[in-house]
Order: C-alpha cells, then sequence, then structure tokens
C-alpha cells in the first residue's frame, strides 16, 4: 500500500516538475538556437532591385483562378501560387532559399527547416515572405512561438528597407525564447516583441490607432479566438492590405470535436464585402481588404 501511495505522488509531481523546468528548457534552448543562427545565418542574400518592387506593385495582383476550398473540401493540396507579377520563379535569394529549404523540422514532414522552430509549409512561407516584401506599412503576427514566421517577415523587411514586425504571443515563455533565438539574426532590428491575449492586445492596437499593411494570423485556432481577430480587421488591416490565416485550409475543420475551426470562424466573421479571397496556398488563406474598402474589386 505505501508503494502504490508513493508512487501516485510521484505520478503527481511530475507535471509539476515539467512545468516548473519548462522556462529552463526553453532558455537553454533558446540560447542554442540563438548561437546556431548567429554562426550560420546568410547575412548577404542577392536582393531584388527596389525600384522593380514599385514597378511590381503597381502592375495589381494576381487572382487565384482555383476554386475557392470549402468546409468539405478542407486539407486539399494547393501549391504556391504568386500574388504579385515578379519575373522568374522567386523574388530574391531569401525566397529562392525558402522555395527549396530542407524539409522535416521537428518531426513534421512538410515542415521547413531554416534553422529555427515553427510550423510552416515552404508554400505559405514563400507567400507570406511575399506578401510582406511587397506590401507597405507595418506587419501584425499573432502566435510568435519560437520565431521562424517572424525571422521571415523581418527579411522581407530588411529587404524592402521600411517597416516594422509586431508580433504578439500569450505565452511570456514563447517571446522570451523567440527573442533569444533571434537576438543576432539580422531582421531582429525590425521585430518588436509583445505578449498578451490577442483580442485585448488587438484593441490597445485600435486604441493606439495603429494599422497595418499585412495581418498574419497563427495564434490559438479556435473559433471564438479566430472569429475575435477577423471582426476586429476592419479596424485594423489598411485599404488594400492583407491578411494570412494559417490552417484555414485545415481538413480538422471537418471533424465537429476538433477544436481547430479557423475556417468557420473566417467565413463568419470576415465581412465578404470588404474582403476578398486571393489565394489559399498549403493549410492558408490570403485575403486583401478591397483598397475602396466599399466593395469594390481590386485589379487582378
Amino acid at each position: 500500500m505505501q508503494s502504490e501511495t508513493m508512487s501516485s505522488n510521484s505520478a503527481g509531481l511530475l507535471p509539476v516538475l515539467k512545468e516548473a523546468l519548462r522556462p529552463a528548457y526553453y532558455f537553454v534552448k533558446g540560447c542554442w538556437i540563438s548561437f546556431n543562427v548567429a554562426m550560420n545565418e546568410p547575412r548577404d542574400w542577392w536582393r531584388a532591385d527596389p525600384k522593380q518592387r514599385d514597378v511590381i506593385r503597381a502592375r495589381g495582383l494576381d487572382i487565384d483562378a482555383r476554386a475557392p476550398i470549402a468546409l468539405e473540401t478542407c486539407g486539399e493540396p494547393r501549391p504556391y501560387v504568386r500574388s504579385f507579377q515578379f519575373p522568374g520563379d522567386t523574388i530574391d535569394g531569401f525566397h529562392a532559399r525558402l522555395a527549396t529549404a530542407p524539409l522535416g523540422r521537428k518531426g513534421v514532414n512538410f515542415g521547413i527547416d531554416i534553422g529555427l522552430d515553427g510550423y510552416l509549409a515552404r508554400a505559405e512561407a514563400m507567400k507570406l515572405y511575399e506578401l510582406a516584401y511587397f506590401g507597405s506599412g507595418d506587419v501584425l503576427e499573432l502566435g510568435t512561438y519560437m520565431g521562424l514566421s517572424a525571422s521571415i517577415v523581418g527579411n522581407a523587411l530588411r529587404n524592402r528597407g521600411d517597416g516594422a514586425l509586431h508580433t504578439c504571443d500569450i505565452s511570456t515563455v514563447y517571446s522570451r525564447t523567440a527573442q533569444r533565438c533571434l537576438k543576432w539574426h539580422p531582421a531582429r532590428p525590425f521585430i518588436h516583441f509583445h505578449t498578451g491575449d490577442a483580442p485585448a492586445f488587438l484593441d490597445r492596437m485600435i486604441a493606439q490607432g495603429q494599422t497595418f499593411g499585412l495581418v498574419f494570423v497563427d495564434h490559438w485556432h479556435s473559433y471564438e479566438q479566430t472569429h475575435a481577430v477577423a471582426i476586429r480587421l476592419p479596424r485594423l488591416l489598411r485599404p488594400g492590405g492583407f491578411v494570412m490565416f494559417h490552417d484555414y485550409n485545415d481538413p480538422a475543420a471537418r471533424d465537429p470535436s476538433h477544436p481547430h475551426k479557423v475556417f468557420q470562424a473566417v467565413r463568419d466573421g470576415l465581412d465578404q464585402d470588404m474582403f476578398q479571397l486571393c489565394c489559399v496556398v498549403a493549410s492558408s488563406a490570403v485575403f486583401q481588404r478591397r483598397p475602396d474598402s466599399n466593395g469594390t474589386p481590386c485589379a487582378s
């Protein structure tokens, strides 16, 4: 009986011990990744001509001609398609790196590996970079995690020469770890870290009059959290700006028992007269706030 009691007490202590050691684990992990970034992250990618960026932006958008994703088709493979009419297959050296990045980070067969933890397929990493590079104004990210997507957006801002990324995570542990991971990253000066619950953070941004040219939504994928973001976008996103929802095209959306419901939250919460679907790549959907914000389609 005493042995069983001790075993039960030990089992009960394990979750407590694990949670207590969690910050230390991520501290060490962040320092190790930061060292690898400092030693291995290239500083001098081939860059596109900045004059050509303005020319390409003026050409308008290519709207994806493929049929939109429906709830019953969530999970359908969607390769990368460009939204801006740039020459060649990739925009610049960093975009080309994303297009050929090794896969398998964190044991996920589709996840790119550029030295930072995260869950992005090649197609959506390329799309995120494209939108940030050709966009204007600052960028907002919900869901920092370990800094993978922040590094991609930061590189786009660095290469275009302006703008700032504001990235927010509800976890102080993840936010601090991402800051350590990116401490020596060449894009670090363009990245500002925040912590807090997404709706409350967005309300503060709105109260301060902040607007953005791109919003990347990759925090908790529940219906309530995603819907709360979608209904606030008209007050956060500039006319002509973009929002990219990660895991919109997720087969889990079809499972009533699964908590991930990004597709349904976007369907119900995003103003369809104000926003138009531009494309779906991998799991992510990109919408543009129409430039005149009154329902007139943008150039295609």
